[in-house]
C-alpha cells in the first residue's frame, strides 16, 4: 500500500462574492472584519486628479462593532471580487446609538500631512514628485512619468495639493493604486493619462441592445473659452502671465530650444506656413523670412508682445507656434473664434508658477481643452458589476443615442457607485469630451480663489543700493547689497555706473600774521632721541654724452632700530652756467636694489643748485645709499653732489611744569580744498564682476568696459544676481585697469532692485 502524501496549498480568501458590495473595516490591533451586514447605503466617488472619497451609512454598530468603525482605521469597499475602494476613515456621526455616518478618504489623504515650500528650478516632474511621496513611509512610489524639466513655487502647500497642482500644470494624471491581494500596498502614481486612450466599451442607451440608461446630455455653448490667459507668481506688471488664443489651426511646436537671440527656429512641420510672415511663440511675436520643411529662417525677434513680457526671451521645446496672421479680430475659418466668436475665459490662477515658459505651456494646454464647448453625458450602467470589471476611471468609451443624436468617443472623467434605497446596486458614468467635470471645475474656481487670495500677500519692490570712491587697479571698488529671504522672484537688476576723475578731501592751516610763543618758568626738559647721521660727497664736471656723478654713503648701523629715514641729496651748479636741463637723477639703495627715485630729465635749477629730501621708511642700517647723476645732453655745469642720510629711532620727549605765554588770544585757520586729478590716459577700461560676497565673483556680459570721463556703464546683471539667490549678499566689484597712473578714477555707481517679495 502506497505511503500517503500531505500536499499543503496556501488558500486566497476572497473578500468579494458574485454580483454584491462587500465592505471590510480593518483595525491594526483587532484585524479585519466584514461588514457588509450593517450597511445601508455607501456611495463613493472618483474623479480625474481629485482625492476619492466613500460615504457609508451604517446601522446596528454595537460596542464591539465600534472598536472597528472609528477614526484611523481603513475600509475596503469590493464590486463582487475586485477592490472598487480603499480609504482611511476620517470623521465617524452617530446619528443614534447605533446608527452611523461614516465619510472616509482614499490612502493618498495621507500625503495631506506633509507641508513643502520649496522653490524647483529647472526640475524633472518625476523627481518633485518622488519627493512629495517618499516624505510619507506607509506610500509606494507607482508609475511615475516624467513631463520633463519645470521651473515651479511649492509654496507652503500640502503634499497632495502640491502633486495635484503639479498635474494640473502640466496636463497629467495622479491617483492611486494599491497592489494585489491583500491590498494592503498603497501606490501613488503620475502618467500623462490616467486609463485607455483607444473606446474599452460601447454604451448604447436606445434599441433592443441598450446596456445603459441616459441620465443626463449637456452641450454647454458658454462654457468653453477660446482666448486663455493664465497668472503666474507676482502682481501687476511683475506678474508672470500667458496668453493663448485659438484664432488659427495653423499650430507647431519647437523641437529644440530657442535662444533669445537665435535667428533659426526648429518645429515639427511649417508646411501649413507661408514662405514668411509673423508667428506668436509663447508671448513673443517673431517674424521671419523663410523656412524649410521643419525650420523657420530669419527671424526678427520681439515684433510684439503679449502678457507682461517686454524683451525677447528664450522659448523651449515643445512650447507652441502659431501663425499670427490670424488676430482675435480677423480669425481664420474653422478656428474656434470664427465658429463660436471670441469668448475670453476668466484669468486661471496658478500662483506656484515662477517660470514664462512653464506659464506658456500651461495656456496653450488649457487652450486645447476648452476652445471648444463642453459636452456631457451621464450614463447610468445597466450592470454595474459587469462594467466595473471591465473600464476604469480615464478610459475611453464609445456612448450611442439614436434618439437623442448621441454619438462618438468619450473620456470617462467620473464615475460614482455604490448601493440607495431608491436605486438599488449602481454606477453613473460621466463622459465629456474635456478630461474636467463640471462640478470639478466650480470647485477649481474655489480653490484657485482661496490661493489666490493667500498669493496677493506680497508686492514688487524696488529699491536702488550705491557707493561711490575712488579707486585703482590695486585697489577695486567694492559695492554689496543685500537680496532678503522673502525675495521669491528676481526680476531685474540693472548696473548704472558712471567714471570720473580721481578727487582727494584735503585740509590746510593758515599762518596768519608772523608772531611768536615764549616759555616761562620751565623747570624739566628731558629727551631721548636716537639717531644716527652718515653723509657722503663727490665733486668735478660732468661731461656732455653720458657723463656720471656719484655720491654714496654707507650707513651705521646704530644700536636701535631706525624706523624713520632722511635721505638729503644736494646738487651744486656752477654759477656761471646759462641753463640746466637734460639730466637724469637717481637715488638708489644699493644693498636691497631699492630705487627711492628715478627720474629723467630731471632740471637741477640755473645757477642756484637743488635740494631734495626723501623719507624712507623702515630700517635701513648699515645699507649702502647712492645718489647718482647723469648727464644726457647739456652743458657740464654740476661741480658738486653730496648725500646725508639721518636714521630716527622711535623715541618721546617729555616736558613739565611750564607755562605758556602765547601773547594775546587768536586762532589759527584751517582752509578746506578739493582737487581732481587727471583722468587716466592710455585707453583705460573697468573689469565688472558679479557674484556672492566673499566667493568666487563672474565677470559680466560686455565687461571689460572703455573708460572715459563722464563715460557710464550700463548693463543687466539680473541672471548673475539670480545665480547667488536670495537671502544672501552680493558683491559688485570695480576694477580699472590697462591704463596709466594705476588707473586712479572715482566710480560712482547704482544698483536698480526689482523683486517680489512675499509677506510673512
Amino acid at each position: 500500500m502506497p505511503s500517503s502524501i500531505s500536499i499543503t496549498t496556501p488558500i486566497q480568501v476572497p473578500y468579494g462574492k458574485p454580483e454584491e458590495w462587500n465592505i471590510w473595516i480593518k483595525d491594526p490591533v483587532l484585524g479585519e472584519n466584514n461588514f457588509s451586514d450593517h450597511v445601508i447605503e455607501h456611495v463613493t466617488t472618483k474623479r480625474l486628479n481629485k482625492l476619492w472619497f466613500s460615504d457609508i451609512v451604517m446601522e446596528g454598530v454595537d460596542v464591539d462593532s465600534k472598536n472597528f468603525v472609528k477614526e484611523g482605521n481603513i475600509i475596503k469597499i469590493f464590486s463582487e471580487n475586485n477592490l472598487w475602494f480603499k480609504g482611511k476613515i476620517v470623521k465617524v456621526e452617530y446619528q443614534t446609538e447605533t446608527g452611523a455616518r461614516v465619510r472616509a478618504t482614499g490612502m493618498a489623504v495621507k500625503l495631506v500631512d506633509h507641508n513643502t515650500d520649496t522653490i524647483h528650478t529647472n526640475t524633472a516632474t518625476s523627481t518633485i514628485v518622488s519627493n512629495l511621496v517618499a516624505d510619507e513611509s506607509s506610500l509606494n512610489l507607482g508609475t511615475n512619468q516624467n513631463y520633463g524639466n519645470v521651473t515651479i513655487n511649492i509654496d507652503d502647500q500640502n503634499n497632495l495639493q502640491a502633486i495635484s497642482d503639479l498635474a494640473d500644470a502640466v496636463e497629467f494624471n495622479w491617483y492611486e493604486s494599491q497592489d494585489t491581494y491583500p491590498y494592503d500596498i498603497d501606490s501613488i502614481n503620475f502618467v500623462s493619462r490616467q486609463g485607455s486612450s483607444t473606446p474599452v466599451m460601447t454604451f448604447t442607451s436606445s434599441g433592443d441592445n441598450a446596456n445603459s440608461y441616459l441620465n443626463s446630455n449637456e452641450k454647454d455653448v458658454e462654457r468653453f473659452a477660446n482666448h486663455v490667459t493664465v497668472l503666474g507668481y507676482g502682481d501687476g506688471v511683475n506678474q508672470i502671465k500667458a496668453i493663448n488664443f485659438h484664432a488659427t489651426d495653423n499650430r507647431t511646436k519647437l523641437t529644440a530650444d530657442l535662444t533669445a537671440s537665435a535667428t533659426t527656429m526648429t518645429v515639427d512641420d511649417t508646411s501649413a506656413f507661408n514662405s514668411s510672415g509673423d508667428l506668436w511663440v509663447g508671448q513673443e511675436k517673431i517674424s521671419y523670412t523663410g523656412k524649410t520643411a521643419t525650420t523657420f529662417t530669419g527671424l526678427t525677434r520681439g515684433v510684439a508682445f503679449m502678457g507682461n513680457v517686454t524683451e525677447a526671451y528664450a522659448h523651449d521645446t515643445g512650447i507652441e507656434v502659431y501663425d499670427a496672421q490670424y488676430t482675435k479680430t480677423s480669425a481664420e475659418a474653422g478656428s474656434s473664434i470664427a465658429d463660436n466668436g471670441l469668448k475670453e475665459g476668466l484669468p486661471i490662477n496658478f500662483p506656484s508658477i515662477i517660470d514664462q515658459n512653464f506659464a506658456d505651456r500651461m495656456a496653450q494646454g488649457i487652450l486645447a481643452k476648452e476652445k471648444d464647448p463642453l459636452e456631457r453625458i451621464v450614463i447610468e450602467a445597466g450592470d454595474p458589476f459587469e462594467v466595473l470589471g471591465q473600464v476604469v476611471l480615464g478610459d475611453k468609451v464609445t456612448a450611442t443615442d439614436t434618439e437623442v443624436d448621441i454619438s462618438g468617443d468619450h473620456d470617462i472623467v467620473g464615475l460614482v457607485g455604490g448601493f440607495d434605497s431608491r436605486r438599488g446596486d449602481f454606477l453613473e458614468l460621466e463622459l465629456s469630451n474635456k478630461r474636467i467635470s463640471l462640478i470639478d471645475e466650480i470647485q477649481s474656481i474655489q480653490q484657485t480663489t482661496a490661493k489666490t487670495a493667500q498669493f496677493m500677500q506680497g508686492a514688487t519692490n524696488i529699491y536702488t543700493a550705491s557707493n561711490y570712491e575712488n579707486c585703482d587697479n590695486s585697489t577695486p571698488l567694492s559695492m554689496r547689497f543685500y537680496l532678503p529671504a522673502e525675495a521669491v522672484i528676481i526680476n531685474k537688476i540693472l548696473l548704472k555706473a558712471i567714471m570720473k576723475k580721481y578727487r582727494a578731501y584735503h585740509t590746510t592751516t593758515s599762518s596768519e600774521s608772523s608772531h611768536t610763543h615764549s616759555v616761562d618758568a620751565q623747570t624739566s626738559v628731558a629727551s631721548n632721541t636716537d639717531h644716527q647721521e652718515d653723509s657722503s660727497s663727490a665733486s668735478g664736471a660732468i661731461s656732455t654724452g653720458g657723463g656720471t656723478l656719484t655720491s654714496t654713503v654707507s650707513t651705521t648701523d646704530p644700536s636701535f632700530d631706525g624706523d624713520y629715514n632722511l635721505v638729503l641729496v644736494d646738487i651744486i651748479v656752477d654759477n656761471s652756467s646759462s641753463s640746466a636741463n637734460g639730466w637724469d637723477l637717481r637715488i638708489r639703495n644699493t644693498t636691497t636694489a631699492t630705487d627711492y627715485l628715478n627720474t629723467t630729465n630731471f632740471v637741477p635749477g640755473d645757477g642756484i643748485g637743488r635740494s631734495i629730501i626723501i623719507l624712507v621708511d623702515g630700517d635701513i642700517g648699515g645699507d649702502s645709499i647712492e645718489a647718482r647723476v647723469t648727464n644726457n645732453s647739456d652743458a657740464a655745469d654740476i661741480v658738486g653732489l653730496s648725500i646725508s642720510v639721518l636714521q630716527i629711532g622711535e623715541h618721546t620727549h617729555s616736558i613739565s611744569s611750564f607755562t605758556s605765554n602765547a601773547g594775546s588770544s587768536h586762532s589759527h585757520g584751517t582752509d578746506f580744498a578739493i582737487s581732481e586729478d587727471t583722468f587716466p590716459a592710455g585707453s583705460p577700461t573697468v573689469k565688472v564682476e558679479v557674484g556672492e560676497d566673499g566667493g568666487s565673483l563672474t565677470e559680466v556680459s560686455g565687461s571689460p568696459f572703455t573708460a572715459t570721463d563722464g563715460g557710464a556703464i550700463n548693463v543687466d546683471i539680473t541672471d548673475e544676481v539670480k545665480d547667488v539667490g536670495a537671502d544672501k549678499w552680493v558683491e559688485v566689484k570695480f576694477t580699472p585697469q590697462s591704463g596709466s597712473d594705476h588707473n586712479k578714477m572715482r566710480i560712482e555707481a547704482n544698483n536698480i532692485i526689482q523683486i517680489f517679495i512675499k509677506s510673512v
